[in-house]
């Protein structure tokens, strides 16, 4: 699951994210300032859980734990007699590709100091809130351009602005 910042973005001017040398350097051609940032995993970011094999049909699932509580329907259970634990297993909320260490913000054109930005792709990878078992991330934000970083509005992430439903 992921969070989309609820602001008056519509106003705002866009700063890109991208994530290949080709990209940067078309758009320093064009005289736009690049930030470059390293994207490291947030540890917040991971879930974790374990794959059972069913003994009587040799179905592999992936569950929480043995038991955890189901949204509308009670309980899933995986007790031992059933189901046979093959290993405990871990996965990271934000899907995208790893293959590169880095990523780049491009600025717009001549950006004002002390304005709001809207960012479309944040490199930092943000915890917002938790639903049950699922981890939730801020996939957007705004910043404010201080003349040499962007200062992230970091209340727009408060888990109170994520409204979830369930």
């Amino acid at each position: 699951m992921d969070f989309r910042v609820n602001y008056a973005r519509r106003n705002l001017r866009v700063v890109k994210t991208v994530f290949s040398l080709e990209d940067v350097n078309d758009y320093a051609a064009k005289g736009h300032m690049i930030l470059f940032e390293k994207i490291k995993l947030n540890k917040k970011l991971y879930t974790s859980g374990f794959i059972f094999r069913d003994r009587k049909t040799g179905e592999y699932t992936k569950a929480a734990s043995r038991r955890f509580p189901l949204q509308y329907t009670g309980w899933a259970s995986f007790p031992e007699e059933d189901y046979e634990e093959i290993c405990p297993v871990t996965r990271y909320a934000r899907e995208r590709s790893l293959t590169l260490d880095w990523a780049a913000y491009v600025l717009p054109l001549e950006p004002n100091e002390g304005k709001e930005f809207y960012i479309e792709d944040l490199i930092e990878d943000q915890l917002v809130t938790k639903f049950w078992c699922s981890k939730i991330y801020a996939v957007d934000g705004v910043a404010v351009w201080d003349g040499t970083a962007l200062n992230f509005k970091r209340e727009l992430f408060d888990s109170r602005e994520c409204q979830i439903v369930g």
